[in-house]
């Protein structure tokens, strides 16, 4: 009996010592054990290639990471960072900087009060490439500026293919880009997955400048009533759900057309996915075979160089019951490229957001200050 209390007494030690480990704690109420809510593990991809810790490319991803982290600090966190083998290690190396930053280890806090440390896995793109090549060939010819671009790589096609290498568990993802800056927490972003549709796979946030105007020229000469590649109008607390749009096909009206409000098309810096649906989507699988690629971009005499973004776009017009649309906030686009090449009232109506910022987006290497409060309003 004696040696089945010691055995007993032992196996309540680990099961206390595991808990203290695990950051978890039980507590007493009314005499009953509880175990405190397990939050869910977010996953967020990146993709980090052709450059070191301390390259330009390096120090914008210190920096979205940094703001993160400083934001999002009782976010279950998993980074997902596809790379290749001369920017792995400073990848590594940088994030483990961040983590010991944002994550000290500290014995004298109670494991209730401990924070949940983000971790990280590395993909190797040229593994991923392959998984999409099907995918680059269709897209390549008409949504790449010429072959071997920048623009041109799998790379920039990841996140039409990203079911197919994401690990099964994983079923609601963000895709980021690196240039970004954040002013809140990450959880708001990952709370919009709440407000997809049925038929909702992706969720994505307008492109904020007139370059679809610029790219849809010859389609919108021929159709002078189109809304497609107008701006979108923004009102405050009211983006356009572009899923609203499907229910007016029955009626022989296209896209955007069905509105009031324009589609300038989508900015792929920050994207939403559930890979649940993609995986099982017979729809999504057929609109990225080549010849319906071929003739969609000939429907709109599309001729696009920046990657997914120009397909998402053509989606988002064709098949709008497919996109989730954020608001302008989770997606604050800073690139003023085009105003100098624009009427300066058009440029300011597609740049206007009236949304509280979320998240920044140094696009085109527009600089983010770093104490800048960026109430951005035309």
């Amino acid at each position: 009996m004696r040696h089945l209390v010691k055995a007993v007494a032992l196996a309540s030690l680990l099961i206390a010592s595991a808990l203290y480990l695990a950051g978890r704690s039980t507590h007493i109420r009314g005499g009953a054990p509880t175990t405190p809510r397990i939050p869910p593990t977010r996953h967020v991809w990146l993709t980090f290639t052709k450059a070191g810790a301390n390259s330009p490319l390096g120090l914008k991803l210190e920096a979205m990471l940094d703001s993160m982290m400083m934001h999002s600090r009782d976010v279950v966190l998993h980074l997902n960072v596809i790379s290749d083998v001369t920017s792995r290690d400073a990848a590594r190396l940088l994030i483990d900087r961040l983590l010991s930053l944002h994550y000290p280890s500290t014995s004298s806090q109670s494991p209730e009060n401990l924070k949940p440390t983000p971790t990280y896995s590395m993909y190797d793109v040229e593994e991923c490439a392959r998984n999409l090549s099907d995918i680059v060939q269709c897209m390549t010819p008409h949504f790449s500026s010429k072959p071997g671009s920048y623009y041109s790589d799998a790379l920039f096609y990841l996140s039409l293919g990203l079911h197919r290498i994401a690990p099964e568990d994983q079923t609601q993802i963000i895709s980021l880009d690196c240039d970004l800056r954040f002013k809140s927490s990450i959880e708001l972003l990952f709370k919009e997955f709440d407000k997809f549709s049925s038929t909702n796979l992706y969720g994505l946030g307008y492109e904020l400048s007139p370059v679809y105007r610029h790219v849809l020229y010859n389609y919108r000469t021929k159709h002078k009533n189109t809304r497609f590649g107008s701006e979108p109008h923004f009102s405050k607390g009211n983006a356009a759900d572009t899923s609203n749009l499907a229910s007016n096909r029955s009626n022989g009206v296209n896209g955007a057309d069905a509105e009031t409000e324009g589609f300038p098309g989508f900015n792929s810096g920050v994207i939403l996915l559930n890979l649940e649906r993609l995986r099982r989507s017979k729809t999504f699988a057929n609109l990225l075979k080549c010849d319906v690629v071929r003739n969609l971009t000939k429907t709109y005499s599309f001729k696009g160089h920046l990657g997914d973004q120009d397909f998402f776009t053509l989606l988002g017009y064709e098949k709008p019951e497919l996109f989730h649309t954020l608001d302008c906030g989770f997606n604050r686009q800073l690139c003023k490229w085009w105003r100098q090449y624009v009427d300066v009232k058009i440029f300011d109506d597609y740049f206007k957001c009236d949304e509280s910022v979320k998240i920044l987006h140094g696009n085109c290497n527009t600089a983010i200050a770093q104490n800048e409060n960026y109430v951005l309003k035309v």
